[in-house]
């Protein structure tokens, strides 16, 4: 079984970019709502939520400013606030923290997902 980095690395061989994000969004609301369900002392507190802060930092480390700067600005403060929430929600093993950066990336993946599942209109 292919896991962490060399599951990114084997996913990133064969997929465009839009795609990779996708499925780094969908690979972080499927943690986050796992860590909901769990109790404060279990040890998926520690290894999921390192998981997704590692994938909002990649996310956020991408963006290409040049490309759009404004939606670029605000998906950066998307980005920074989602990671305070997280570093915040592991440190108090609090759930209640994790449900709005959860419903925040699901709008973003279900976006994605829809502007992939479209196609290209002609210009």
């Amino acid at each position: 079984m292919v896991h962490g980095i060399a599951r990114y690395r084997q996913a990133r061989a064969g997929v465009s970019p839009e795609q990779l994000l996708v499925l780094l969004l969908r690979e972080s609301v499927i943690r986050l709502t796992r860590v909901e369900q769990l109790p404060p002392d279990d040890p998926g507190w520690i290894t999921d939520l390192h998981h997704v802060r590692s994938i909002v930092s990649e996310l956020a480390s991408a963006l290409d400013a040049d490309a759009a700067p404004e939606l670029v600005s605000r998906l950066s403060a998307l980005y920074s606030w989602a990671l305070a929430e997280l570093v915040r929600a592991s440190r108090d093993r609090d759930p209640q923290l994790l449900r709005p950066v959860r419903r925040t990336l699901t709008r973003l993946l279900e976006g994605w997902e829809e502007a992939l599942s479209e196609p290209p209109s002609a210009a």
